[in-house]
């Protein structure tokens, strides 16, 4: 019964962990595509420039889900790879936090580029 309830754990962790995984993948094409637009010029200057530098900051902040570390280019991406002592679940968390902050930035482009 302990190793039924073990094996239990360990697959819902997985779970948790893929699901991060996923989240912190869409996260990066979210930026990426928001470097993408500010290459192409269409945005003032000085506003381009503070997005990038927030963009930045966000990937800065970033952290690797375990088993994911090379799911991704790392061209452009100051993420660290240091394994961070979190439960499968708080990861989940961090990564919904971690896009929802992209998002936001995404919100900024958008409402920028909408005004044009």
């Amino acid at each position: 019964m302990l190793l039924l309830l073990s094996a239990c754990s360990v697959s819902h962790e997985q779970k948790l962990l893929q699901e991060a995984a996923d989240i912190h993948n869409t996260a990066l094409l979210i930026a990426e595509a928001l470097e993408a637009t500010l290459k192409q010029n269409i945005i003032p200057p000085d506003s381009a420039s503070a997005i990038l530098t927030a963009i930045e900051a966000w990937e800065n902040n970033l952290v690797e889900v375990p088993g994911n570390e090379h799911h991704h280019d790392h061209e452009g991406h100051n993420h660290s790879h240091e394994r961070v002592n979190v439960t499968a679940e708080e990861m989940l968390q961090l990564q919904v936090e971690l896009k929802y902050r992209i998002q936001q930035i995404k919100k900024r482009v958008d409402a920028i580029t909408n005004q044009k």
